[in-house]
């Protein structure tokens, strides 16, 4: 392990509720793996590799509705409200997020048998089993299962309101059209009906007009010659 790391892991597995707890940082580190022991009887159990751990997992409860805008982007600290929806303990979790940090952080070079010792050894010194750790990631995983799955199904609800509401809306367009098509239809009748009638009209006014161009040509005047 390179220098300074061991401060590192120190650091990340050292919980303090509050900034007047810094003064007694190392008490209750000491306190807090203590206690994480006596809880804890497989805490000195040898080191056993990632794998699920079959019936110890808590009852997941319901994930709460995906909370994604349309086309934009999920915002991650949306995963904090979904582990406590699904009763991951949150600093059991804060736990689980920093041995991750360890193994991000570890070196590249280094195999995967020399990390798993460091971790398990970083563990073992603060007192956290690996099955723990293990328990809350697998509870994390079933969250977040969960988490899809709830939007998936809120997807599913608002596709099939949505496929409804089309369905509806495609009906009232066709009836609008109808409706435009019947009021084309009706104004080509009215115009035919009302060129029909004004070509009757026009028959009397025809007939009348042509007597009384006749009448109104004058007689000729007859001019007495002196």
């Amino acid at each position: 392990m390179k220098k300074g790391l061991g401060d590192k892991v120190l650091g990340w597995f050292i919980v303090q509720d509050d900034a007047d707890a810094k003064a007694n940082a190392d008490a209750d580190a000491d306190a807090d793996a203590n206690g994480e022991a006596d809880a804890d009887a497989d805490a000195d159990a040898p080191v056993r590799t990632p794998a699920r751990v079959a019936g110890r997992l808590p009852a997941p409860a319901p994930a709460p509705d995906a909370v994604v805008a349309p086309g934009g982007t999920h915002d991650t600290r949306a995963f904090a409200a979904v582990y406590r929806a699904a009763g991951v303990d949150e600093q059991e979790r804060q736990r689980l997020a920093k041995v991750l940090a360890l193994v991000e952080s570890l070196p590249s070079e280094a195999s995967i048998d020399v990390k798993r010792s460091i971790v398990a050894a970083s563990l073992e010194a603060f007192g956290v089993a690996i099955d723990r750790i293990l328990v809350t990631g697998e509870g994390a995983l079933a969250a977040l299962d969960g988490y899809v799955v709830g939007g998936q199904n809120r997807t599913k609800e608002v596709l099939s309101s949505a496929e409804v509401r089309i369905a509806k809306l495609t009906s009232e367009i066709e009836e609008v059209r109808r409706l435009m098509e019947v009021q084309v239809a009706a104004q080509q009748e009215l115009a035919r009906a009302t060129a029909t009638e004004k070509a009757r009209v026009r028959v009397v006014l025809d007939f009348f007009d042509a007597g009384t161009t006749a009448r109104a040509v004058p007689a000729p005047r007859l001019v007495r010659l002196k």
